[in-house]
């Protein structure tokens, strides 16, 4: 996976709200999801694999926002000899996230954004950010457009993400969500996130990455929460995916 949420630069727009500090945490289940070709021996897929991400981000104006991710996972790792398992528990390093978006986003019939990320991960880390590459430095670019309309929202964010260093790959990660606003603080629809190979060299599709979600966003008091579940559509995503997050303003 690229990204463990490619979605997440372009969650919530509306919540943007100058000199405000949200601090966010997000875990992710996914039945399948590649691990890193650092830690994995040849054949090696990680089975159940759990995703933890705490996010810290600071809201400098309407149109600027500054997010540090530490990302975290437990994988069960099944490997090519019968039996071989294990659980691995890894610290994925850490994520910088600069996201720039038009003012007032919840209110336009159209608006755009861009997300610039920049990653270390460390070399024992079993889910980092730009998977099968020998680098610990990565970046991402995550161009946004979105769309409202007569309650729905459209939001489109493919990511290109590249590693620094010899041996690195760029690949590329589309994700999309559309929702409907039911009331001012509940929202139900459908979200996808992808991971489609190397540019130059897409994957075959057995090897490509496809979820799609259902999702609703609600508030529980001053908390913002999202669920999330989900179904891997291909040999390498396949199984059950679920998600939550629940973040909170200062």
């Amino acid at each position: 996976m690229l990204w463990t949420q490619p979605a997440a630069s372009q969650d919530a727009p509306g919540q943007f709200d100058p000199a405000r500090l949200t601090v966010s945490e997000t875990l992710n289940f996914l039945s399948t999801a590649t691990s890193n070709a650092m830690s994995a021996k040849p054949g090696q897929k990680s089975k159940n694999a759990y995703i933890a991400e705490t996010s810290f981000a600071y809201t400098f104006t309407d149109w600027y926002q500054l997010t540090l991710a530490l990302p975290t996972s437990l994988s069960g790792v099944t490997g090519i000899v019968p039996g071989n398992r294990g659980e691995t528990l890894s610290w994925n390093g850490v994520t910088v996230r600069n996201l720039f978006i038009t003012p007032g986003a919840d209110k336009r019939d159209v608006f755009y954004g861009l997300s610039v990320q920049f990653a270390y991960t460390p070399q024992n880390a079993a889910l980092p950010a730009l998977a099968n590459t020998n680098t610990q430095f990565s970046a991402g670019l995550t161009p946004i457009i979105g769309f409202h309309h007569d309650g729905y929202e459209l939001i489109l964010s493919p990511t290109m993400a590249f590693g620094f260093g010899s041996g690195a790959m760029t690949a590329l990660a589309p994700a999309a969500r559309l929702t409907r606003k039911i009331t001012e603080t509940f929202d139900v629809g459908v979200e996808y996130a992808s991971t489609l190979g190397q540019i130059g060299s897409i994957a075959p599709s057995s090897q490509q990455a496809h979820i799609v979600y259902g999702i609703t966003d609600f508030k529980v008091g001053a908390f913002d929460v999202n669920l999330g579940a989900g179904y891997g559509l291909t040999t390498s995503s396949h199984g059950l995916a679920m998600k939550f997050g629940v973040s909170h303003g200062f």
